[in-house]
Order: structure tokens, then C-alpha cells, then sequence
């Protein structure tokens, strides 16, 4: 009886095993299907980036004649700024020069008098 029991024992143990395996198996394939699934959700939302990428992408390109006429337009404002800043140096010297001749008008006159009337 003995060569029974361990028959027995060797058969219980055997059973366990395939119990165990069933559950592996059943945990495994789980796994696998939320595995799936998140791939899948993956994929969903790199399509969605996709889109929104090729969004971005588009409306920086309509951008781009905006942004260069930016740039020329600021280039035009810089020489107009040099100038600006030339003018009113010129303008300075005029007006410092008119109200110079203006304060020394009498000197002027009388040298004017006295080299025409030579």
C-alpha cells in the first residue's frame, strides 16, 4: 500500500502542478491582454500627435512670411532710426549754428558794413 500512497501523493502533486500552471497560464494570457490594450492606447494617441504635430507644423509655416516680413520690417525701422538719429544731429548743428548768427548779429553787421563800405 505503500507504493499506493505514494501514487497517490505523486498524483496529488501532479494535480497542484497543473493547477498552478492553469493559473499561470490564465495570469499570463491577462498580462498579455493588458499589454494589448495599452499598446493599443499607444498607438491611438501617436495618431493623435500625429494630427496636432502636422497642426503645429502647418500653421508655422504660415507663419514663416509674417515672421520674415517682421524681420524686414524691423531692419527698415533700424535704418530709419540711424537716419532719424543722423537728422536730428544735422538739425542740431543748424539750429546751433541759426542761433549763433542770430546772437551775433550786430557783430556781423558791423563787419559786413566794414568790409563793404571799404
Amino acid at each position: 500500500m505503500e507504493e499506493g500512497h505514494q501514487y497517490a501523493l505523486i498524483l496529488d502533486r501532479l494535480g497542484r502542478i497543473e493547477t498552478r500552471m492553469d493559473a499561470d497560464k490564465a495570469d499570463a494570457s491577462e498580462s498579455r491582454r493588458r499589454v494589448h490594450e495599452k499598446l493599443e492606447q499607444q498607438g491611438l494617441t501617436l495618431v493623435a500627435l500625429d494630427h496636432r504635430m502636422a497642426a503645429v507644423e502647418k500653421s508655422v509655416d504660415s507663419a514663416a512670411p509674417t515672421l520674415s516680413e517682421f524681420a524686414q520690417r524691423k531692419a527698415q525701422a533700424q535704418g530709419a532710426g540711424m537716419l532719424g538719429r543722423a537728422l536730428w544731429y544735422i538739425g542740431g548743428w543748424l539750429l546751433g549754428g541759426a542761433a549763433g548768427i542770430y546772437a551775433l548779429r550786430d557783430q556781423i553787421y558791423a563787419w559786413w558794413h566794414w568790409v563793404t563800405m571799404r
